[in-house]
């Protein structure tokens, strides 16, 4: 087991990587939430980014997503 001790992904961006944080370890203020409503893309929109990173909190929600895009790469 590796245990990560800097983050690597949000490190140009310090309030997301404090919201992250605090998702993380269950303690979102409303704000937190807020943010997070307020970045909800609905998925039959034309501004829905597909190629984009997408956070679920099931694994059975991102391995469907996970098979989605490798039978999209297959097929193209």
């Amino acid at each position: 087991m590796i245990e990560l001790h800097e983050i690597k992904r949000q490190r140009g961006d310090s309030l997301f990587t404090k919201l992250f944080c605090r998702v993380h370890t269950n303690s979102c203020t409303d704000e937190d939430i807020n943010v997070l409503q307020n970045r909800i893309i609905n998925p039959n929109s034309r501004y829905y980014p597909t190629h984009a990173l997408h956070v679920y909190r099931l694994n059975k929600d991102l391995d469907h997503q996970n098979k989605c895009m490798l039978n999209n790469l297959a097929s193209e």
